[in-house]
């Protein structure tokens, strides 16, 4: 007779291998074992229910397995991303326009500008160390702006002063490279310049030179350089002035009190000490500025100091040298040197100063050095041009 044992399914779950108390009733159908073999039976069912337990703690393991696998996997990828960013392509959005040295060839630089700082341009083309170009070989920049930074130059463009103003400012605002938003400040402080709202234009040109201390724009600062200059144009500055924080507020201050006689000599000791500064565009307007002494009193004017200056003013940047040229030009002038007074007094309208009266009265002081020295066709295409961009600028009588 064949045992009980061999009754027992396979197929039954776990709760079939449970141990039933031999008084349960049983109904009919149901597989009872003999009383003397139920031991054996308990062992058997305990083994099995054993045997599936180890199973579904293997497949357990087996799936940990896979998905820490699958863990690493990742990781190894990314791993290799980060190791070897040549992967990924490089996208190249701004484009540097440049004039080789030799032959004169115009080239266009196309990579990503990464810092305009001082004089020079830091242009990324690739993987290693960014470009360094300086500004005296660039043409033109061209590189991603926002909308109201394209707006606020439209604006510039239509001498929409306001308008500008306020496009270059909302601009500012979202702008997160730290050398675009020196340019908006520039632009933005060019609008204020063209609205005669000088007094909000030192503060933002300070700003600059936080995080540019050689920057260029302190060319836009509203400083005198002419002592006929009405003192409704000028920076209104104070004598507390000289003493700012700031050297650029402190150099503009002393630029409007010079020929002030109750400022002259404290405005005198704050450009002395200017010229000691660590940012040679500070020294080098603070050291023009002193030149202006002589031009206010002719008669310390000698034609050695006018060579002096004209040997020192070649060494100037661009950006600063319209007031510079401006008082070379004058010193021309009260020397009776007409031909190589207009050459100097021509600079800044051909610079395109933000100073406006400056531009003014430079090429109308030039017009009449061309008109002295007998080149009178010359002299009247100067008056032209005067009254074509300056005929309805108000100007002091020279």
């Amino acid at each position: 007779m064949p045992s009980a044992v061999e009754t027992v399914s396979d197929e039954r779950t776990a709760a079939d291998f449970l141990v039933v108390p031999a008084s349960r009733k049983f109904s009919a159908g149901s597989v009872r074992a003999p009383e003397k073999n139920e031991p054996e039976l308990h062992r058997t069912r305990s083994c099995v229910a054993s045997s599936n337990a180890h199973g579904w703690l293997t497949r357990c393991i087996s799936v940990c397995c896979l998905c820490l696998s699958l863990v690493s996997l990742l990781c190894n990828s990314l791993e290799a991303q980060t190791r070897d960013r040549s992967l990924l392509p490089f996208v190249t959005t701004d484009h540097v326009i440049i004039r080789e040295a030799i032959g004169g060839k115009e080239t266009r630089l196309t990579g990503v500008i990464e810092d305009l700082r001082g004089d020079v341009v830091q242009l990324r083309r690739g993987s290693g160390e960014p470009m360094r170009i300086h500004l005296r070989e660039v043409i033109e920049l061209q590189f991603q702006k926002s909308a109201d930074f394209d707006l606020g130059l439209l604006h510039m463009q239509k001498r929409q002063w306001n308008e500008a103003l306020m496009a270059f400012d909302q601009a500012f605002l979202v702008e997160h490279r730290e050398w675009v938003r020196r340019e908006l400040l520039a632009a933005s402080s060019e609008a204020l310049l063209a609205m005669g709202q000088l007094k909000a234009v030192p503060p933002r040109i300070a700003k600059i030179a936080e995080s540019d201390p050689e920057t260029r724009h302190v060319g836009l600062l509203p400083m005198v350089w002419d002592h006929r200059m009405p003192t409704d144009k000028r920076y209104p500055a104070t004598g507390t002035d000289l003493s700012a924080v700031s050297p650029l507020i402190q150099l503009t201050a002393a630029s409007v009190l010079l020929d002030q006689p109750e400022f002259k000599d404290s405005a005198t000791q704050t450009l002395t000490t200017l010229r000691l500064n660590g940012q040679p565009f500070v020294q080098q307007l603070a050291e023009a500025q002193m030149w202006r002494t002589r031009i206010i009193d002719a008669s310390l004017l000698k034609p050695s100091d006018a060579q002096r200056m004209s040997d020192r003013v070649r060494d100037f940047d661009r950006s600063i040298r319209s007031g510079p040229e401006f008082l070379l030009g004058r010193s021309f002038m009260i020397l009776h040197d007409y031909d190589n007074a207009a050459i100097h007094l021509m600079w800044p309208s051909s610079l395109h100063t933000p100073d406006r009266y400056l531009a003014s009265v430079s090429l109308s002081e030039a017009a009449e050095a061309l008109e002295r020295s007998g080149r009178i066709g010359e002299s009247v295409i100067a008056r032209q041009e005067w009254q074509t961009h300056f005929g309805k600028l108000d100007v002091s009588d020279k």
